[in-house]
């Protein structure tokens, strides 16, 4: 357990177990994820899904944790302030010998735990886990425009090599660039 301003922070992250501690961090997450308030909280045009597209069922989400939790080269790892979901960011990396070593980064942070600290705390943790898992190089995207995030991946090392042009189309039509960035381990 770590302090982000303060404030108790318990991550727990898949461990590639079937654990009775597992199990209640997927019902409380789940619990969490699937109430319909949590669509609109925290909602920004920088995630993959508008809040109406969050449509996830309780088992839907239950069984993508238990397959991240059952692989050996993806993790998962879920933050609570104060047994309240603040985010959650995943490491996955496929068991191919000419791609192995490469580790994609996906994170979200729930608007009201922004400029906490949780952000630098994932990426530090998604680096250590990549290294043990003989991962060299990391990748991850970003949408244009989400200039927090932009600052958070260059701090940890992160660089640009890549634009996907108009990539993504945020609320009222507006097409943007998708931003790929890197970092070698």
């Amino acid at each position: 357990d770590l302090h982000v301003n303060g404030a108790q922070l318990t991550c727990y992250r898949t461990e590639n177990t079937a654990t009775t501690k597992f199990t209640s961090i997927v019902q409380q997450y789940t619990s969490i994820v699937v109430k319909a308030d949590i669509r609109s909280v925290g909602a920004t045009d920088f995630l993959l899904r508008a809040p109406n597209e969050v449509t996830v069922t309780k088992e839907q989400e239950i069984s993508f944790l238990e397959s991240v939790n059952a692989s050996s080269r993806s993790v998962m790892i879920c933050a609570f302030l104060n047994d309240e979901l603040a985010g959650n960011c995943q490491l996955s990396s496929v068991d191919r010998k000419k791609v192995a070593h490469v580790g994609e980064i996906a994170l979200a942070i729930r608007k009201p735990y922004w400029g906490l600290g949780l952000g630098t705390v994932f990426m530090r943790e998604m680096e250590e886990t990549a290294k043990g898992l003989g991962i060299t190089r990391l990748e991850l995207e970003v949408i244009e425009g989400n200039e927090r995030a932009m600052s958070l991946y260059a701090k940890c090392g992160f660089q640009t090599y890549a634009l996907r042009s108009d990539a993504f189309c945020l609320s009222g039509g507006k097409f943007v660039n998708g931003i790929l960035m890197e970092k070698r381990l």
